[in-house]
């Protein structure tokens, strides 16, 4: 899946005139956080959300069952969601339409992504390749040939390629304590830990919101507080929202979406970053080599 993907975007890339190392710019929507790119499937117009946090790409049963749609089943796969496993189907031969190329993506999992308008999620292979350049404010994104920038040059967080994951895990500093979060455009709210670490950071108090919340496999109830302050990057925001998992509630934060079996090895996880921190950022990003740049808009 990964190759395919790669292949589309040297396809996107080398279209273009040699002089310009970069696709255009591709404007996104967001919806309750996600961006969403307009895609078609089986000539069918739908929507694609773009979620780093994710393994693999899917496809929404929901979409399927709606347009009486039937791929070819390759195998079975267990996901771990952010609250629990479950076991889906490995589709193969799906025809896709994405930024104006035509495309068959293999070795995508069925999975429920909620209303049938949303067709599909493209996963943490999208952003292997290249530098991606996501620019929440202005909601648009391009895609960078490593040639067209020493984005080493510019880096001003620690990002990895997650050993065994494939995740992409920036350094973020809470309330004084450093600790490696993924990178998680399919997380809408803002910062989910585990609660070890809301224990650690004193933030277990009567005083906290609990609300339940819904993962890929099933739902759990969270806790909810502010923080003091969010160091991302070279930048730091103050009374952060942050979320953990409530008592006698278990999370599994190795990744929103991710495939068991995986032996993962190297930073240990304590969370998911999301929309409500990712919102203020344009983001430049190669997972591959581990380079990355955070940076605000410029004003007029």
């Amino acid at each position: 899946m990964q190759q395919i993907i790669a292949t589309l975007f040297i396809y996107l890339v080398v279209s273009l005139p040699a002089q310009a190392g970069a696709t255009k710019w591709l404007d996104f929507k967001l919806s309750g956080g996600h961006i969403v790119l307009p895609a078609e499937v089986s000539g069918i117009p739908t929507s694609a959300i773009l979620d780093s946090g994710s393994q693999f790409n899917a496809i929404n049963t929901a979409f399927m069952g709606k347009h009486d749609l039937d791929y070819n089943r390759v195998g079975k796969t267990r996901i771990n969601g952010a609250f629990g496993e479950k076991t889906t189907d490995r589709l193969s031969g799906i025809p896709i339409k994405l930024f104006d190329s035509e495309t068959s993506f293999d070795q995508v999992i069925g999975l429920s992504l909620g209303h049938h308008t949303t067709g599909l999620l493209l996963g943490a292979p999208l952003f292997y390749g290249n530098i991606m350049q996501i620019d929440y404010p202005a909601k648009r994104l391009r895609i960078i040939t490593r040639d067209a920038m020493t984005l080493s040059e510019f880096e001003n967080i620690n990002i990895v390629d997650q050993r065994g994951s494939g995740m992409p895990l920036v350094n973020v500093n809470i309330n004084g304590k450093s600790v490696w979060l993924i990178l998680d455009t399919g997380n809408s709210g803002g910062i989910l830990i585990e609660r070890s670490l809301a224990e650690e950071l004193a933030l277990i108090t009567n005083n906290n919101a609990v609300t339940g919340a819904m993962g890929a496999t099933r739902s759990a109830y969270i806790e909810s507080t502010r923080v003091d302050n969010v160091t991302f990057g070279p930048y730091t925001l103050e009374n952060v929202l942050i979320s953990f998992n409530a008592e006698g509630n278990s999370i599994n934060l190795k990744s929103q979406y991710s495939r068991t079996g995986t032996r993962i090895k190297g930073k240990r996880v304590a969370g998911l970053i999301g929309y409500d921190i990712l919102k203020h950022f344009i983001l430049t990003m190669d997972y591959g080599r581990g380079q990355m740049h955070v940076g605000l808009e410029q004003s007029d």
